[in-house]
């Protein structure tokens, strides 16, 4: 994407110079460097979540029987691969499937598995539950991670929006915007359950099939 290019640019140009002055650097000017290529990932990572963001308006879910009893447990292994953690215990308490987008699905999936992840409990090792509802159109994964005021629950689902209390500085907001918006182009909705201190329950209803 055009955005990309200028991202791309900057970084090369910020490692080049790293490069070019390799000796003559001070530590201040070491950590300014790291600054100015820890943005750009930021930014990078954030123009990838809107172009996802932004996907899900352009075509329609194409529905097929989704096995969510099969891809959670790969699903959990990538997430924690890429933060590099060990897996966290995995209960898969409802088995089915769901009737949905299969590559929305599995999106909608690993955000919330990465949503357990980074607000994890620094109290206790994390665990993470998920399933169906047995009816093809709803699923959920819950932790027991830090959890959040159910007063504030909406608050989650609004695009660049992240809450002190829900979190560290990692993201932009957009995850699970992307999946309340996953939910609604299935013609569904997406929701939590949480208390502070007691962890969180994201759900989410694919919706009924328009075409019967």
């Amino acid at each position: 994407h055009d955005l990309r290019s200028p991202m791309r640019f900057i970084h090369a140009f910020a490692q080049l110079l790293a490069e070019s002055a390799r000796g003559r650097l001070t530590a201040e000017d070491k950590k300014n460097i790291a600054f100015i290529t820890e943005g750009v990932s930021q930014l990078e990572r954030l123009v990838a979540d809107l172009l996802r963001y932004t996907r899900m308006e352009r075509r329609a879910p194409r529905r097929a029987m989704v096995d969510m009893e099969r891809l959670m447990p790969r699903v959990n292994l990538r997430v924690a691969n890429r933060r590099g953690r060990p897996p966290a215990p995995l209960a898969v308490l409802a088995e089915g499937k769901v009737y949905a987008d299969p590559d929305f699905a599995e999106i909608a999936l690993e955000e919330l598995f990465d949503n357990a992840y980074k607000f994890a409990s620094p109290d206790r090792p994390l665990a993470i539950e998920a399933g169906t509802g047995g009816d093809g159109r709803t699923l959920f994964v819950r932790d027991n991670g830090i959890g959040i005021d159910s007063d504030r629950s909406e608050e989650i689902f609004q695009l660049f929006r992240r809450l002190s209390t829900f979190g560290d500085s990692e993201g932009a907001g957009v995850g699970l915007a992307l999946v309340r918006r996953i939910a609604e182009v299935h013609g569904g909705r997406a929701w939590v359950e949480s208390r502070e201190g007691a962890g969180t329950a994201i759900y989410i209803d694919f919706g009924a099939d328009s075409d019967g």
